[in-house]
């Protein structure tokens, strides 16, 4: 039991994958024989967690506008084992893959979406040191270029490019990343007839 008297209360550690709030500071007055609350709201600790979504874009050339990969289903095993998310602590951080989010394919949604760590916390207290940056690293598949090829890479003849997200604070990461179908060569048939000198009809082909 406490003596009576006026107290401060602050939270020191948090639960794990709990974020630690060590900036709010209760007031209690404790008195002789009585039992106290420290506030008459709850206390609600922020969990450390964020959705983080992979959205596949395809440019439709027809309408020169991207689209989901959704509504092209025969092109989603294009991509198969393509992606991986990767993270930094901050703007200083050195990137990394992140745990299980490695030759990741798409959903038949058109998308990829995993539940990651908001923050880089301190595995004792909880308390934040910095807040993880997240991106997606695509390997290119064959008939397909990056939107902005100056962000691919080729090496030993794989080509990657990588896609970051516009960061809002508090908010689930969504990271577009857009793709160019490279050119497609049609094909159409005509038949055309004619008589030749006997009155017979004879066709032609013609391919272009």
């Amino acid at each position: 039991p406490l003596d009576k008297g006026n107290y401060k209360l602050k939270e020191i550690e948090a639960p794990e994958g709990y974020v630690l709030d060590d900036s709010t500071i209760y007031n209690v007055t404790v008195q002789a024989n009585q039992m106290v609350s420290v506030t008459d709201e709850e206390i609600i600790n922020e969990k450390n967690e964020v959705t983080v979504t992979v959205r596949k874009l395809i440019k439709d050339l027809e309408k020169n506008t991207y689209v989901s990969i959704e509504e092209y289903p025969e092109a989603i095993g294009d991509f198969q084992g393509a992606f991986t998310i990767q993270r930094r602590a901050g703007e200083s951080g050195q990137w990394e893959d992140v745990n299980g989010c490695t030759g990741l394919s798409l959903t038949e949604a058109g998308n990829i979406q995993k539940t990651l760590e908001r923050y880089q916390l301190d595995p004792e207290t909880g308390a934040i040191l910095a807040t993880w940056q997240y991106r997606a690293i695509e390997t290119v598949p064959v008939g397909y270029e990056s939107e902005n090829t100056s962000a691919q890479t080729y090496e030993n003849g794989t080509v990657t490019t990588t896609a970051y997200p516009s960061m809002t604070k508090n908010a689930d990461i969504d990271i577009p990343v857009r793709n160019i179908p490279q050119g497609h060569i049609k094909l159409t048939k005509s038949v055309r007839y004619f008589k030749d000198a006997d009155g017979q009809a004879v066709s032609i082909y013609q391919e272009g």
